[in-house]
């Protein structure tokens, strides 16, 4: 990952740690208003539209924050989050993917769960939008 200006990550070489407001390091005030203080360390990131969710440095836990309008933070609520919240499901987490609205996430075993707006049955084969992570088949 790397930062710039409004950037939100810190810069490559650095550890992988983001904040909800962090730029980096460009814009002192930002810092100053949220502290530098990291919501989590990450081995993976996937941004979809207002969203974005990761998974945790020792794979454990998928974390999302954005905008939840949908769902798409697979928390079970539809409430914003300015800073990384933990989905439904436990891990451990291999990989991580969003698309416009939603997102899914293949744990070690294999297994891909999906979650969010489910419009055209990319979360569980329905249409109907899921807020906790659904195995979809």
């Amino acid at each position: 990952m790397s930062g710039g200006a409004g950037g939100r990550c810190h810069p490559a070489g650095e550890p992988t740690a983001c904040s909800a407001v962090d730029d980096a390091g460009v814009d002192a005030a930002v810092d100053a208003a949220d502290g530098g203080l990291p919501v989590g360390a990450f081995k993976a990131l996937a941004v979809g539209q207002e969203f974005a969710c990761a998974i945790t440095m020792d794979g454990s836990q998928v974390s999302c924050w954005g905008e939840n309008v949908i769902g798409q933070l697979g928390d079970g609520s539809f409430i914003d989050r300015p800073t990384a919240a933990p989905i439904g499901e436990p891990g451990p987490w291999r990989a991580i993917a969003a698309g416009s609205y939603h997102a899914c996430a293949i744990k070690d075993s294999g297994a891909l769960f999906c979650w969010g707006e489910a419009a055209y049955g990319q979360v569980d084969g329905s249409n109907a939008n899921q807020t906790p992570p659904r195995h979809p088949l």
